[in-house]
Order: structure tokens, then sequence, then C-alpha cells
């Protein structure tokens, strides 16, 4: 209940403003997402770090754009440099799902880099390992239904990322035998989706990101040891792709 209070902030003095022709369809018009992820979904609202080409600006994230186009109020749970094993710890200690009308979950960015183990899937209501990116997915997905059976889950893969090594904790750079991050993870979202029926928006594949757009849609400087952390172009692009998403599922 504790997070009930700045919902209805929200609704009072921004849903209750929204104009009918800027949201396309109702389905999302005052309702209540939460966002669990990496920095990538951390930065909404916030300035980009030092490193990021466009540093001096506050980041309009993915969850800017649902706000503005579905009319919904978005709670953003993202947690800079958390993988997956890491997030299942912030969903449950989340205690208000029965305020919550959807989910979102993001993860892979931060596991290709420490190398979490992708592991392997299990049946419903098995017992998982939650050491593993896998194991903690299910587990996150299965701690949210077991307090609301009514929610709404979604999952979102990674983009694509770009980085020297993976699997070290202080990453050298600049990208000298640069990896692109493991599609692995992006495999194992799906996998999960499909064991629970839950709809996958795969932002790795269709945001146009590759390696003559990076420098445009993403903003890491060459300074850094990956490409990772989009411009708000690059924000933009994931937006496109979730917002029809969201309207179709």
């Amino acid at each position: 209940m504790k997070k009930l209070l700045p919902i209805l902030l929200f609704l009072i003095f921004n849903g209750c403003k929204t104009e009918k022709n800027n949201v396309e369809s109702e389905k999302w018009l005052s309702k209540t997402i939460v966002t669990f992820g990496d920095s990538i979904t951390w930065y909404d609202g916030k300035k980009f770090n030092e490193s990021h080409a466009e540093s001096s600006n506050v980041v309009k994230g993915y969850q800017y754009y649902l706000r503005r186009e579905l009319g919904c109020y978005v709670d953003n749970q993202g947690v800079s440099g958390y993988d997956m094993t890491q997030i299942y710890q912030v969903i449950k200690n989340y205690d208000d799902f029965d305020e919550v009308d959807a989910i979102l979950i993001t993860s892979g960015a931060n596991d290709h880099r420490k190398a979490v183990p992708v592991g392997d899937t299990e049946s419903i209501a098995a017992k998982f390992d939650t050491t593993t990116f896998t194991g903690s997915l299910q587990a996150s997905i299965e701690f949210i239904l077991t307090n609301n059976p009514s929610i709404r889950i979604y999952l979102m893969t990674p983009i694509i990322g770009y980085y020297n090594e993976s699997g070290t904790s202080d990453v050298p750079g600049p990208y000298k035998g640069e990896r692109i991050l493991s599609e692995d993870y992006v495999a194992a979202i799906k996998k999960v989706g499909n064991i629970y029926n839950i709809p996958v928006c795969d932002v790795y594949h269709t945001t146009g990101i590759n390696k003559l757009t990076r420098t445009t849609l993403i903003g890491d400087k060459v300074d850094v040891p990956y490409y990772l952390h989009p411009t708000q172009e690059g924000y933009q692009r994931i937006a496109n792709v979730l917002i029809p998403f969201l309207k179709n599922f």
C-alpha cells in the first residue's frame, strides 16, 4: 500500500489530463505497469552518465514514451548494474503486486558481462536454481503470479550490446576483440515466455542497432569498454517496438 499514494497522485495530476487524441487505445489508460531491469531500465528520468555522449541530458527512457502514448502510470524499479539474479531479489522485495496491472521484466546485459550462467528451463512449480539467469527469471515470474494471479507479465529481451570480453568484472577496452551480447540470454527469455504463455518483446533483433548504427543509437564513448546504453534516439527506437507490442497483447 505504501506505493499507492504516488500512483493516485500521478492519476490526479497527469492521468486525468491525458488527451484522448494522444492516446490511440484506452487499454492502458490509467493502468499501472512496473518495470524491472538493469541500467537501461533505471535511466528513465535521470541524467546520462558522464561517459555517455549525451551526458548533459535528462533521459527519456522507454517508460517516458509508455506514459505519453499509453496514458499509463509506470513505477520504475530498474537498478543500474543488476543482473537477473539480483533483479529477482528486487522483485521479491516489492510488496504491492495487488495494486499493479502489469509487470515488464528485462535483463541480460549484466548477466553477459558477469558471465552469469544461462541455466536450464524447468517445468512450472519446479525447484529453480536462482544463481542462474533462467532459474531466477522463472522464480521471479512464479513469485509474482503467486502474489497476484491476475497480473499480466511481459518479458523484454536486452538490446544488442558490444563488449571487449565476457565474464570479467573490469572489462578492458576499447573494443579490442569485442564480442556481441550473447543471444543465449535472448533465447532463454523466449523459452521461459513459452513455458508460461507470456509475451516476449524482442528488442534485440528489431531496433535496428548494429555496428553501422550503434554510434547513433548507443551513446557510450570510446573510452569505456562497451557500447550498451542507448542515446535518446535509441530509447525512442525501443519504445517504437515496445508500444505496439503492449497494444497487441
